[in-house]
């Protein structure tokens, strides 16, 4: 039996690659990528030097800072709000004096329309539950799986 290779014409594949039309696309693609890349970095160039760059920041996290200690180290009264701040120290002396807030637990939370508040009697078990397998031990049934047609036991 002898093997006869096929012509590359009948697989379907050119002989020779045409080598202007890869030339054309590589340009076609260069020129496209960098007039993409100069209009890109003109613009981020141009929005870069518009930004004022700043020079000591030192002083505008001092000046938070200030602001900060102003709120947390003092009393103040919002009135459109309804509230009122104290400083952070006298906070955690009443916290320390009266403890914090307790929720109101499941029970104490208020009903919904329409529910009523459950009640058990008495309990539903004795704590202790069978398993299938143990109560099918109890009380003689076999549990063995009969046997799929054509296996063997």
């Amino acid at each position: 039996m002898s093997h006869n290779p096929k012509k590359p014409e009948e697989m379907g594949v050119a002989r020779g690659v045409r080598i202007s039309g890869v030339v054309v696309f590589l340009v076609a693609l260069s020129i496209i990528a960098g007039v993409a890349a100069c209009g890109v970095g003109g613009v981020r160039m141009h929005r870069f030097h518009a930004q004022r760059v700043q020079s000591e920041d030192y002083q505008d996290v001092a000046g938070l800072h200030a602001r900060e200690d102003l709120l947390l180290e003092n009393y103040s009264w919002d009135e459109s709000q309804g509230k009122v701040r104290i400083p952070i120290e006298r906070a955690m002396e009443l916290i320390a004096l009266r403890g914090l807030p307790v929720a109101k637990t499941a029970e104490q939370a208020p009903l919904m329309t329409g529910d009523q508040k459950l009640v058990m009697a008495v309990p539903l078990t004795n704590g202790f539950t069978r398993t299938d397998y143990e109560l099918d031990q109890a009380e003689g049934v076999s549990t063995a799986r009969p046997a799929k047609s054509g296996q063997r036991r």
